[in-house]
């Protein structure tokens, strides 16, 4: 199990990876339990339904690479090539600025992100990641960063500059995405780590109405993993963090249509969880 911690303004924020059930803990205004493997009903917490896509590291490295689909297998060979190298735990400050242009690609607009709030602050990354870079010529084209327990693996974050190049350029960045991925399943099974968890994909239903959303899960699919659900849990302990949860949520709302999708539902929670406490004060 592994437990962020974050402040933003006044208040303390916990994020835990890996863990199978969500349970209280002290000192925070905020609690998230990401991607647990049980479906449960604990007093308090919301739940989410999640998807992901997972690799088990168990099996032989021939059988992992043989499991991705071959356009993969050829870009990797292609990478290796040209002499892509993978750096770990490097430039972090370079992926960072990578990773908020991407956000700005995107049209996703973290409100009060500089204090963690929509995005994973430099410190958190240094703190808790572990980074992987693809490199070619000295120039970082993309990277991937990882978070880890004793036994499991998930993709945090992951970043490059497919949006600022050229088709020629965009080509070497696509070949160099699927190297870094596949160094790190090789760096991991090394380590003896058994699961490693792709970080989310869409449900089929929902991938197929959106093109992004299919492209994403056909990426994350071509890597040989299993597509299996996951439970999302949080709870909220302060109610001054609800009203700062709602304007964030808001803000999503004005965002792009993914997150407007995301925004509208997490604010309906939300409110329900003000209106019966709104004469209680904060």
């Amino acid at each position: 199990m592994l437990e962020i911690d974050k402040k933003i303004f006044l208040f303390r924020e916990k994020e835990v990876y890996f863990s199978k059930i969500p349970f209280d803990m002290n000192n925070c205004d905020n609690l998230e339990f990401q991607y647990c493997k049980k479906k449960v009903d604990i007093e308090g917490f919301e739940r989410k339904n999640d998807f992901t896509s997972v690799i088990d590291l168990t099996k032989d490295i021939n059988d992992l690479w043989m499991q991705m689909d071959r356009n993969n297998r050829n870009r990797i060979k292609r990478a290796e090539a040209i002499n892509i190298k993978i750096q770990i735990n490097k430039d972090f400050e370079k992926f960072y600025q990578m990773y908020l242009r991407l956000y700005k690609k995107k049209k996703i607009k973290p409100f009060l992100g500089i204090f963690g709030f929509g995005i994973i602050p430099l410190k958190l990354m240094k703190k808790y990641g572990i980074l992987f870079t693809a490199e070619l010529n000295g120039e970082i084209l993309c990277g991937n960063l990882y978070l880890e327990d004793k036994n499991n693996v998930f993709a945090w974050a992951g970043a490059s500059n497919r949006f600022d190049v050229d088709k020629e350029k965009a080509k070497l960045i696509s070949w160099a995405n699927r190297f870094v991925i596949w160094e790190s399943i090789k760096y991991y099974k090394n380590k003896q780590k058994i699961e490693f968890d792709q970080g989310g994909m869409w449900a089929v239903e929902e991938a197929e109405k959106d093109k992004m959303k299919r492209g994403i899960n056909k990426f994350k699919s071509s890597f040989g993993g299993k597509l299996v659900k996951r439970y999302s849990y949080k709870k909220i302990y302060s109610n001054s963090y609800t009203y700062l949860s709602f304007l964030y949520n808001l803000r999503l709302l004005n965002s792009n249509k993914i997150n407007n999708n995301l925004g509208l539902q997490n604010n309906q929670r939300i409110l329900k969880r003000i209106l019966p406490n709104k004469n209680k004060g904060i």
